[in-house]
């Protein structure tokens, strides 16, 4: 039966001299003591004469008491008062709700090695309600499979009197993916997709991994919806069955975001999706801040014949810089085959291709004009969790690892070689769920290797020289500020940890602590005086239109030639995370 939204009419709590307010409100009804939350207008509708007054028939205008009783308890029970009384006084249902039932204790039976309920906060002590018992089992479910019990079957019973919760679990045996079938995509070869799998036919099924693989085919832009389905368990196996909403071939992607360092920001992408039989695709993407302006139009090209990992990669971009050392103009074209390799806790990818570079300094250091031509290389490791709870850092540990070689003698203006490190380490305390305590570590590493001529005073361009400060490394510091003066460095290194309280505070507030610190250095091969630190406080707030972050920090100079750079540094972004 569909529910009509009619006008509301409040149910109210019995109080002194307010008698007759309740009974003119809804005259039915008196609840002697305040629920939470109230009811809501379509429960009032059940239970409410007056609000079926207005319909013509009989059996809808009165609502008799046992049918008032019924549809009460059940709402009563949703909010948690297993223990209400009901009482009929000339014609009106006087309720005494009784105190709410807290779940004391969680018990499981035959629990499977592995599975550690103690992780799952937000349980004992809150209100037992038929939502919280659901939310109990998906989580149970859920952590199971993550486990490799793809069939898992689950059973809860809850004494609303203890308030004791009796966890059943039959989970059958540990599965190994062995099999994929799939709705066909008219146009795609079967196996296509198979290039997004988190995780390896033959090893122990998990959940995560299948939900990650889901997660990355939709991120593409090939399909409207993909999804992975348990479609039957036989023994020590699993067989997964994919389901596929196809969709146009065509994605537009536009957002913005606000920080201090570049204002507004504008990010836009046109993607054609499912180009020949093997799903390659064209994107064009375009951002746009006070410091930086960028075009580029990139292709994943899927040449081999059948479903393949291995993909060209061309790429042309144009790009203007406006940051305080500098101001330039970069066009580069590349051409790279790439490729990815997912293991049971890592996928990684890689590329390596040449590369055409005009660089035109407008101000400040490096050459007016300079011409490359670079053999790039890149390569990506990230464990699986990193990727899983990308949106919402928690765990996980992610590296990049780049080069570029230039030679006079191939092309190139000058001879510079170029090599960067970066990673980024979280880790969830007691892997809670949800998380209490969230510890994190990011560093970077960077030389640029040359023989040329007063390198830092004009004879490179400003892309291979290394300036610290802002949100990317040492926060206490403005963007790019060091070092000073701002000649740039030919090496640079820094470390950053983080302590992050992720839960408990009301409006998803996560307050957190940080200390950075880094050096640059005029040789390739050596950091040199002063050490710059900055120690800080944040908050970040998770909301449901983003994420905002902001810091406040301190900049210190130590070492014997310590520059008069120390000073206080707000910053204040949305849509960026650690």
């Amino acid at each position: 039966m569909a529910l009509v939204f009619l006008p509301a009419a409040l149910i109210t709590a019995a109080v002194p001299g307010q008698g007759s307010r309740a009974i003119r409100e809804c005259s039915t009804i008196i609840l002697e003591s305040p629920i939470d939350p109230p009811l809501r207008d379509s429960e009032r509708i059940l239970v409410c004469e007056e609000l079926k007054g207005g319909i013509n028939s009989p059996a809808w205008s009165r609502i008799p008491h046992s049918q008032r009783s019924y549809h009460l308890n059940v709402f009563l029970q949703d909010r948690g008062y297993h223990h209400p009384s009901f009482e009929l006084q000339d014609g009106t249902t006087r309720v005494t709700p009784g105190e709410k039932t807290a779940v004391s204790e969680v018990v499981l039976k035959d629990p499977p090695p592995g599975l550690d309920f103690e992780k799952r906060r937000g349980i004992v002590a809150e209100t037992l309600t038929p939502q919280l018992l659901d939310e109990v089992r998906n989580w149970m479910v859920n952590e199971l499979r993550v486990l490799g019990y793809a069939c898992p079957a689950v059973t809860l019973a809850a004494n609303p009197d203890s308030g004791l919760i009796e966890i059943v679990i039959r989970s059958g045996m540990r599965t190994r993916v062995t099999e994929i079938s799939e709705d066909p995509v008219p146009g795609l070869l079967p196996g296509v997709f198979r290039r997004y799998d988190a995780f390896v036919l033959g090893e122990p099924y998990n959940e995560d991994l299948v939900k990650l693989t889901e997660s990355r085919a939709l991120s593409d832009g090939h399909v409207e919806s993909l999804r992975l389905r348990v479609a039957g368990c036989s023994g020590d196996t699993v067989r997964l069955h994919q389901e596929v909403i196809a969709g146009p071939p065509r994605l537009l992607a536009f957002g913005f975001g606000v920080n201090t360092e570049g204002l507004f920001l504008v990010r836009g992408s046109w993607r054609i999706t499912r180009l020949g039989r093997t799903a390659s695709l064209l994107d064009t993407s375009a951002l746009a801040s006070l410091k930086r302006q960028r075009i580029g139009l990139a292709a994943h090209w899927f040449f081999r014949p059948v479903p393949s990992r291995l993909f060209f990669r061309p790429e042309i971009t144009f790009e203007h810089q406006n940051e305080t050392p500098f101001e330039a103009i970069t066009f580069k074209a590349n051409f790279a085959p790439s490729t990815s390799l997912d293991t049971r806790r890592f996928g990684f990818s890689a590329r390596i291709g040449p590369s055409y570079n005009f660089v035109s300094t407008i101000r400040g250091i490096g050459p007016p004009r300079s011409h490359l031509v670079s053999l790039d290389a890149a390569v990506h490791a990230a464990s699986h969790y990193f990727d899983y709870y990308l949106g919402n850092p928690r765990a996980g540990f992610s590296s990049d690892l780049t080069f570029s070689l230039n030679s006079r003698n191939f092309a190139s203006d000058f001879d510079a070689q170029q090599l960067r490190f970066a990673f980024q380490g979280l880790w969830n305390y007691r892997e809670y769920d949800p998380p209490l305590w969230v510890f994190g570590v990011r560093g970077i590493v960077s030389s640029t290797f040359t023989s040329e001529p007063n390198p830092t005073g004009g004879g490179l361009p400003p892309s291979f020289l290394y300036f610290l400060g802002g949100a990317e490394n040492l926060r206490g510091f403005g963007r790019g500020e060091l070092p000073e003066p701002l000649t740039g460095g030919l090496s640079a290194a820094y470390l950053g940890a983080e302590a992050r309280l992720a839960s408990g505070l009301p409006w998803g507030m996560q307050p957190f602590t940080f200390l950075d610190a880094g050096a640059l250095g005029t040789s390739s091969t050596r950091l040199a005086a002063p050490i710059y630190w900055s120690p800080g406080l944040g908050l970040r707030i998770a909301s449901p239109i983003g994420t905002f972050r902001t810091t406040l920090a301190h900049g210190f100079a130590a070492g014997p030639h310590r520059p008069e750079v120390s000073h206080l540094q707000f910053y204040f972004s949305y849509g960026e995370e650690f």
